[in-house]
């Protein structure tokens, strides 16, 4: 009955501002039908029903294509600002967002998020 309350509430937020007592009613009537023309729908399509179990993503493909994307493009953080704009009240700050960044750092932490994946993914 929550389900269907559920879709109910989906089905009259779609309405917006056309909601009316007349059309609430209506949709109300209609619910059942909807919703089992939606599980229909899902059986032929082959659509599978989330486990309710959660598991953990496998983020180290992601990371290594981003580590791989790094390495390929080699100056992926430089970039030219010719922007004339400048700041009257705050003049020694500094345009170029990187400017603080240590790249050293930045690599050893790279590194060892590395390491830490292959450890985790054998």
């Amino acid at each position: 009955m929550e389900h269907l309350n559920n879709l109910l509430k989906e089905v009259l937020r779609c309405l917006g501002v056309n909601v009316t007592e007349k059309s609430a009613k209506r949709c109300s009537e209609a619910i059942s039908i909807l919703e089992e023309m939606l599980h229909n729908i899902d059986v032929e399509l082959g659509a599978k029903e989330p486990s309710g179990h959660h598991i953990k993503a496998k983020d180290h493909d992601d990371f290594q294509a981003l580590v791989k994307e790094i390495h390929e493009r080699g100056n992926l953080f430089s970039f030219n600002l010719t922007s004339e704009r400048n700041y009257q009240k705050f003049p020694d700050f500094q345009r170029n967002i990187l400017s603080g960044l240590d790249f050293k750092q930045l690599n050893k932490w790279l590194n060892t998020q590395k390491k830490e994946m292959s450890h985790l993914q054998g």
